[in-house]
């Protein structure tokens, strides 16, 4: 499926379901926007988790991972 990186947020791009062990759909209250400790994206309490691109979901994105 395509659409836009929940992470990079490119646009048009090949999107994976992410394979994080964060779940922020089960976080309710003053937590809000944290960066998923898995993949780095932003997510929000009781939002579910976005879909990311082949390479953030495996932290090699070329402009936010450098090795």
């Amino acid at each position: 499926m395509k659409g836009m990186c929940g992470r990079c947020y490119d646009d048009e791009v090949e999107l994976v379901e992410p394979t994080c062990n964060e779940k922020p759909e089960t976080f309710h209250g003053p937590i809000g926007q944290y960066h998923c400790p898995d993949c780095g994206a932003m997510v929000i309490a009781g939002l579910e988790h976005p879909t990311v691109c082949l390479p953030c979901s495996k932290r090699e994105h070329p402009y936010f991972d450098r090795k």
